[in-house]
């Protein structure tokens, strides 16, 4: 059996690759965070291959609603995320025998590690420095004049009845209104672009996608409705180098976001472990869903 862990229910990136295991015949079982707690643990033993998609180690215990306060509704919470993370985690050490796509122990990159990196193998990075003051970030701006700032960790969306708000890049631009300190922030020097370019990396093969976007916006996911998408072949040697950074970092896959900066330099971002293939494999006809469900395939019969 092939077991896909995936964050939610509701996550729908993996349904594609499942059509493609029933097409093959796969027999395969999907769980996620917040239902896995139910699952037979004698299934395990059926359990050949394991596809790690996104899970929410903080998820899948009911949160506490009626305390007396806020700050022990706060307290108890997160006494559940950490019980939670202990089952998680022994849910993951009872599956360690199996074949596995992307390793739970191998994707919790540290960003600053990964420029780090990158660096070292040689990609272009940014200017980039952690600031907590005003002071320092005037003179971090007039140093290189315009400023990004952008999260460290892998931050997730706020959500009440009222609102739905997402986390993007964005530029600094009035520092006046930015308090004496603040906590330690990321912030980066502005490039001009002529194009982002988004990159799967599977199997040790590589897909990239250009996406053209206003040479003056900083994050394209704000206007993704307005984007053209095109393949994109990066060069040999900025290959080269991919190849040697994810074996650097122990990945077996993940998405790498370049940009192509207005002095034709290609510049290095970031790697997520666990990216959106389908954004790419979508506008590209790269049929990755269908890549990944053989691969499953083959680590399944490798198993027999």
């Amino acid at each position: 059996m092939v077991l896909l862990l995936t964050n939610s229910q509701h996550d729908t990136t993996p349904e594609s690759v499942m059509d493609w295991l029933s097409y093959y015949k796969q027999d395969f079982k999907r769980l996620h965070a917040e239902n896995y707690s139910n699952w037979d643990l004698k299934n395990i033993k059926k359990v050949s291959t394991v596809w790690f998609w996104r899970w929410g180690f903080v998820k899948g215990l009911p949160q506490a609603t009626v305390v007396d306060n806020e700050k022990n509704i706060i307290t108890l919470n997160d006494n559940i995320r950490d019980e939670n993370k202990m089952l998680s985690q022994y849910f993951m050490y009872l599956l360690k025998s199996k074949n596995w796509l992307s390793h739970p122990s191998s994707i919790d990159v540290n960003k600053l590690i990964v420029l780090d990196e990158a660096k070292a193998v040689g990609f272009n990075i940014p200017e980039y420095k952690i600031i907590n003051s005003k002071k320092q970030l005037q003179n971090f701006k007039e140093e290189h004049g315009r400023v990004i700032t952008k999260s460290l960790g892998n931050t997730f969306p706020l959500s009440s009845r009222e609102c739905f708000t997402m986390f993007y890049t964005k530029e600094v631009t009035n520092i006046e209104a930015v308090s004496s300190t603040f906590p330690s922030s990321f912030i980066q020097k502005f490039i001009p672009k002529t194009l982002e370019i988004r990159t799967f990396y599977f199997n040790k093969e590589i897909f990239s996608m250009a996406i053209m976007t206003p040479n003056s916006e900083v994050d394209h996911r704000k206007y993704s409705k307005d984007l053209r998408k095109v393949p994109y072949q990066l060069t040999k040697e900025v290959e080269d180098k991919i190849h040697l950074l994810m074996e650097t970092l122990n990945l077996e896959t993940g998405s790498l976001d370049f940009m192509l900066g207005q002095d034709n330099l290609i510049y290095f971002l970031e790697v997520n472990p666990i990216g959106q293939f389908s954004m790419v494999s979508e506008p590209c006809n790269y049929f990755l869903e269908k890549k990944i469900a053989l691969h499953l395939k083959t680590l399944h019969e490798k198993k027999h």
